[in-house]
């Protein structure tokens, strides 16, 4: 076992690393941040443990103060390391995003999977009296996201179950609460090549999303268009139709570049 070769110095190191982790986990599951309070209860470590790790960090900008000033969310050092990780298909992506959200004026994302869990690469934002703000790095559950779902709709049922065996907690009152009502979702993304998240990860925040066909071999993603209760269902048509449209511009693009390789 790698433990039994380390002294008790290198120990102690490993564990603050770990804690650390556990705190940008949990900042990564509330895009719009968490108190002290919040993130010890959710990582169930000393609030003073949290404290100096949140300030260490802070340092680094891996986190960074909420404007209100009460409370803390991932800072921009981590959305530049999750870039670089996947600067491959976020330099070809980032475009059409920026095309994407100009023509909806809502928040776009390009989601992928970490674990058990999916992940925010990158993401435009348009300012506007009431927006989506979504930080790079953001974590959340499969099942409770469009983009989540999206991922899912690639697999087989049986790889799903198995992937999400004893995983599925709901995260509101309108999350998918069974793996069959799941099934059933994904088999209507793979018939129509949509999926939705109608407040199931945050309540007041509904999102449409697209799978990415990348061609490349780096991995699964997919295009998310976030927009809030009073937004998305005027403009819901709209809003697939240009999602359409982004995707099967980028998969043109990126076919390209294969055939270019």
């Amino acid at each position: 076992m790698v433990g039994d070769h380390l002294n008790g110095k290198d120990k102690q190191g490993m564990a603050v690393i770990s804690k650390a982790a556990a705190v940008l986990r949990a900042l990564g599951r509330h895009p719009n941040g968490l108190s002290l309070n919040g993130i010890a209860e959710e990582t169930s470590l000393p609030r003073s443990t949290v404290q100096r790790i949140i300030d260490a960090l802070e340092v680094e900008q891996f986190v960074e103060p909420l404007e209100s000033g009460n409370g803390t969310r991932l800072g921009p050092s981590l959305g530049q390391l999750m870039r670089s990780a996947h600067s491959d298909i976020v330099t070809v992506v980032r475009p059409y995003l920026e095309n994407l959200s100009q023509a909806v004026h809502e928040t776009v994302v390009l989601g992928s999977a970490i674990g058990h869990q999916t992940i925010v690469v990158d993401r435009i934002i348009v300012e506007q009296p009431l927006c989506v703000i979504v930080p790079v790095g953001t974590t959340a559950p499969p099942y409770t996201t469009a983009v989540g779902k999206a991922l899912l709709s690639q697999l087989p049922d049986a790889s799903v179950e198995k992937f999400l065996e004893n995983r599925m907690h709901p995260m509101t009152s309108k999350s998918v609460r069974s793996m069959p009502q799941l099934l059933i979702q994904l088999q209507e993304i793979r018939r129509n090549g949509m999926a939705y998240d109608e407040e199931e990860h945050i309540e007041g925040v509904c999102t449409v999303a697209v799978p990415l066909m990348t061609v490349m071999g780096i991995g699964p993603y997919a295009v998310a268009i976030a927009a809030p209760i009073p937004r998305y269902y005027s403009k819901l048509e709209s809003l697939e139709k240009e999602i359409k449209k982004c995707r099967d511009s980028i998969e043109i693009a990126l076919q390209s570049i294969w055939r270019a390789t």
